[in-house]
């Protein structure tokens, strides 16, 4: 089990001092605890559940660190912090939050949707469409059908028997189910020439399926129908970052250098220097490409759940979102933790009880899962 030994508490809102943080972690032999407590900066720890997330997250970082473990994440993080400024600014207001319809992007241009996905999205509309039909899309792309059937088959899904064929697949998944996830696995094939400085494709995509794969375990936790809906949406939920990192990679580095220099974070240099955020530019994709709109608001409100009226959809990404941030699964861009909406959690019903044991199940079917999408 990942249960924490004991819930370290800092100030609420506040800044972790370093030079403290390190004292701390050289009183114990544990960088572990002063990495983890950097990556908590702007964290309320004060907050029974980001205290509980920061022993889960130090805890799994230990392990790590006594492993000897190069693991990326893990170093990743440590190349960050060591190489940050020492001074501590106080963290920036958030600007307000932007309309997605309101905004206008005459220099940036948004990639269309796969053609499997098109396709897909027909069929779908077709009142005599029948599994097999979709199955035959699916099919057109041999790597797309392979890496499907593995993770219908993985231990993520626990099929009770082999799924042999996109049809069975559908039968089990239901249309809709299949259709998003092919589109999402044709996503991650879309971006591919994105300049490495800015970002390492593998471990975003490792932070968005761990978000995804949390996702799906808290909505099973709060009893929530149409779980796969939530692995979906936390799959997507960073997509419109690798938007922008394909699209304007000039502006995509202007904003990781001010974040990394002014020591904030990144959602909020994205808006400094962009105008808007890449929540915004995934909602904006979304609407491009016709997905449902639920699935749209819950890429559009993820940091900021609780303005929204679908409060619920969104405060599972949220929420999974964090968890994957504070327990080291890959990294989008983002490396401070990013504050936790308490309405949101207050309307998931959450316990500080569930987290160790949900935060266990996504380490047992995470990495397995990540291969096969390989």
């Amino acid at each position: 089990m990942i249960h924490p030994q004991k819930i370290v508490a800092f100030p609420a809102a506040t800044a972790v001092d370093e030079h403290a943080a390190a004292g701390l972690a050289a009183k114990k032999d544990d960088p572990a605890t002063a990495l983890t407590a950097r990556l908590f900066r702007y964290a309320d720890t004060s907050h029974p559940a980001m205290a509980t997330l920061m022993e889960l997250g130090t805890c799994r970082r230990r392990r790590l660190f006594e492993a000897g473990t190069r693991e990326k994440t893990l170093l990743k993080e440590l190349a960050f912090f060591r190489d940050l400024p020492k001074e501590m600014p106080e963290e920036l207001p958030r600007p307000p939050a932007i309309d997605p319809d309101a905004i206008v992007m005459p220099d940036l241009k948004l990639p269309s949707p796969p053609q499997v996905y098109a396709e897909l999205q027909q069929a779908i509309a077709d009142p005599h469409m029948t599994s097999h039909d979709l199955g035959c899309i699916v099919s057109q792309d041999v790597g797309l059908t392979a890496r499907m059937l593995k993770l219908v088959n993985s231990a993520y899904f626990s099929a009770a028997q082999k799924v042999d064929s996109i049809d069975r697949a559908v039968a089990m998944l239901g249309t809709q189910q299949v259709s998003l996830l092919a589109a999402a696995m044709c996503v991650m094939n879309e971006f591919k020439s994105i300049p490495k400085d800015l970002v390492d494709l593998q471990s975003f995509w490792l932070h968005s399926l761990a978000t995804g794969v949390l996702a799906r375990l808290v909505a099973q936790r709060v009893n929530l129908h149409d779980a796969e809906y939530y692995f979906l949406a936390g799959l997507l939920h960073d997509i419109g970052r690798l938007t922008l990192f394909q699209s304007r990679p000039d502006l995509a580095r202007k904003a990781l250098t001010k974040a990394r220099e002014r020591q904030m974070f990144l959602h909020y240099a994205e808006q400094e220097e962009i105008g808007y955020d890449h929540s915004t530019l995934g909602s904006v994709l979304f609407r491009k490409w016709e997905l449902p709109p639920q699935l749209r608001m819950t890429v559009l409100y993820h940091h900021i759940p609780d303005i929204s009226e679908q409060v619920v959809e969104n405060a599972v990404i949220h929420v999974a979102d964090i968890m994957a941030h504070a327990l080291g699964f890959g990294i989008s861009g983002e490396y401070f933790m990013p504050p936790l909406s308490e309405p949101a959690w207050e309307e998931l019903g959450l316990t500080v009880e569930d987290l160790p044991d949900i935060a266990e199940q996504a380490e047992e079917v995470l990495m397995p899962m990540f291969k096969t999408l390989q």
